[in-house]
Formats: C-alpha cells, sequence, structure tokens
C-alpha cells in the first residue's frame, strides 16, 4: 500500500525525487494510468446515473456517490493500490466526472420541462461555459441533496481512495 512515503534520500530539494517520483511518492505512470481508469470508471457510473434519470423523470441524486466510488475503485485499479495521491486524484477527478454529469441530467430535465411546457429553447449538447453555470446553477438550488449528495460523493471517493478497496489492512495480516 503507498501512503505518500517520505524522501529515501533521492530527493533533488523541489519535492521530486529522482527516478520518476513524481507526487506523493507516484511515478508518472501510475498517476496516468490511475486518471485514466478512474475517469473510466466515473464516466461509466455517471451513465447508469443518466440512463437511470432518463428512464425516470426525476434526478436520482442519492445516486451520486456512486459515481465518486467508482472514480476512487478506477484509481485504485489503474494506481495498484492507496494513499494520499490516490485519493486527491480521486478527489479532483470525481469532481470533474459529477459536474459533467450533473450538467447532462440537469439539460435532461430541463429539456423534458421545456417540451412539457411548449417551449422549444435549445440547451447546448456541449456546454458552454455560461451554459455550464447556468444549468449547474439551477441544479444545486432548486434542491439541496444534489449538492448533500455531490459532498458525500467527495467523500466517498476521498476516503475509498486513501483506504483503498483490499479486504484487510496491511497491518493486520
Amino acid at each position: 500500500m503507498n501512503k505518500g512515503s517520505g524522501s529515501s534520500g533521492n530527493d533533488n530539494g523541489n519535492g521530486n525525487a529522482s527516478g520518476g517520483r513524481l507526487w506523493f511518492g507516484l511515478t508518472r505512470r501510475q498517476l496516468l494510468r490511475g486518471a485514466l481508469a478512474g475517469i473510466a470508471a466515473g464516466a461509466v457510473a455517471a451513465g447508469a446515473w443518466f440512463a437511470i434519470v432518463a428512464g425516470t423523470s426525476q434526478m436520482q441524486a442519492y445516486l451520486i456517490p456512486v459515481v465518486g466510488a467508482a472514480a476512487a475503485y478506477g484509481v485504485h485499479l489503474g494506481m495498484r493500490g492507496s494513499g494520499r495521491g490516490h485519493a486527491i486524484l480521486s478527489i479532483a477527478i470525481t469532481s470533474l466526472v459529477v459536474i459533467v454529469a450533473m450538467y447532462y441530467v440537469e439539460r435532461l430535465l430541463v429539456v423534458r420541462w421545456f417540451a412539457a411546457n411548449g417551449d422549444d429553447s435549445p440547451i447546448p449538447i456541449v456546454p458552454y461555459l455560461d451554459w455550464l453555470w447556468s444549468v449547474l446553477r439551477r441544479a444545486f438550488t432548486t434542491s439541496p441533496s444534489p449538492a448533500v449528495y455531490s459532498g458525500f460523493a467527495l467523500l466517498a471517493a476521498g476516503w475509498l481512495g486513501h483506504q483503498g478497496f483490499d479486504a484487510s489492512h496491511p497491518r493486520h495480516r
């Protein structure tokens, strides 16, 4: 389990250790694998959330923490371990994936509402920054549940990224 070990004498003074270690004792390859696997797993969970919302007519905000857990699991698989660096990467990926997924979920609900009320105002599929802000502001201000469950998603990503998914802790083996 990689918990971000201290300097082993190879530190060059600016935080980068020789031998390819970049951040919290992780290599560039580990970070890339973890980021790609975390984004993929988070995107799959976000896609499942979107599909459930598309099949119903409500946000189903209680599913947002699943995105955080999935992103942390992807980071865990990609980096093959857990620790502080894993937790930070899991939280960053979860933040990004939840923001993008929240835009598309809320966009779907708003477009449906427009259609039900005889309005055909377009909302772009690929969001401009102002549209992204407007749709996300609506999502987070109409009800407290998306914000609360997004907080739970970040908490889950951080906790699971740091603790990992191993059945037993190495100290107890």
